[in-house]
């Protein structure tokens, strides 16, 4: 148990006891009043023994004897209430006090992520570019092989740095969405064509797009929908493992689904990998990279276009699914 929780359920426990102890003081007052009210009552009969005293004896005692019954009732209830309320204030500040510390730590994973994700590709340009200024007899095909490296690094430079300032808009509510009637049987087969070309000795990777489905969105946002989707495949797949992509349409609804075989994704993940900077697994043990954003855009993106997202329960790997409305 992580010292700060260890500390906070003995700060916890402190105030709990403290409580029980007022308790058993108040109740042991209010016994120890009612004992003192009796004793003079008895003192008073012992003195004065006429018939008249012995009935207002009676009548005292009796009265006593209720009024001690209705204030321990009283005593037990409030007590029983304000033990509730501890009780339900304890819990709440727990469940807050652990979301601060996993958000502070994500946020944190997210820095150290970003920061090797932006200092990668650009030490990767910056030595393919010394290369090409330091040794001038590189032959032609070096010489392009550099360049094209290059290209690649910036180009996922470029991607990363996109993702940010898109979900920087999104918390600040800045996105304007310029949405039009979007073939996006087109432009997912075009997106899929290049994750194709680029990955096909790596994965077997597999498309089922139905042609002509519309809907009315906004091209680049839309793309990226798809782009993240396929990122977080890639990335959660096992070596030489499949990827497969349907693109689908009903009377009412386009549905894109992308299935990888990674490891199936946990009930309680399944809410959260849509949350900002969230990632599946132990932030100090996880060895695959990345911010945490990627569906979370996806997800904001598709409520934004009043689509669904979500994920269907599979035994051979893991299936994203959104749900686009249809023309």
């Amino acid at each position: 148990m992580p010292k700060r929780n260890l500390l906070y359920f003995v700060f916890a426990a402190f105030l709990l006891i403290i409580f029980v102890r007022w308790g058993v003081l108040v109740h042991q007052k209010n016994r120890n009043a009612y004992n003192d009210k009796l004793a003079l009552y008895d003192l008073i009969i012992d003195i004065d023994t006429s018939e008249t005293t012995r009935q207002l004896y009676d009548q005292e005692v009796t009265r006593l004897n209720e009024q001690y019954q209705r204030q321990k009732i009283t005593i037990a209830t409030e007590a029983l209430i304000f033990l509730v309320l501890l009780l339900l204030g304890i819990i709440r500040v727990f469940i807050y006090f652990k979301k601060e510390i996993d958000l502070a730590l994500q946020q944190s994973n997210f820095l150290l992520s970003i920061t090797h994700e932006l200092k990668s590709p650009l030490a990767s340009a910056l030595l393919n570019i010394q290369t090409l200024l330091k040794r001038n007899q590189l032959d032609v095909e070096r010489q392009q092989k550099l360049l094209s490296n290059s290209h690649e690094e910036l180009e996922r430079l470029r991607a990363l740095v996109d993702k940010l300032l898109l979900a920087a808009k999104m918390d600040g509510k800045e996105i304007v969405y310029e949405k039009s009637v979007l073939n996006i049987s087109e432009l997912y087969q075009k997106v899929f064509d290049n994750y194709f070309d680029q990955y096909k000795d790596h994965y077997r990777m597999t498309a089922s797009i139905e042609p002509e489905l519309q809907i009315m969105g906004d091209p680049i946002l839309i793309a990226s929908i798809f782009t993240n989707l396929m990122d977080n495949a890639i990335k959660y797949c096992q070596t030489k493992g499949q990827i497969e992509v349907s693109l689908k349409g009903n009377d009412r609804n386009v549905i894109l689904t992308v299935k990888n075989d990674g490891r199936p994704i946990s009930k309680i993940d399944k809410t959260r990998v849509w949350d900002k900077f969230y990632r599946i697994g132990d932030e100090n043990t996880r060895s695959t990279k990345g911010t945490g954003l990627g569906l979370y855009i996806v997800k904001e993106v598709v409520e934004a276009h009043n689509g669904q997202v979500g994920i269907v329960d599979s035994s051979e790997g893991v299936i994203f699914k959104i749900t686009f409305p249809g023309l």
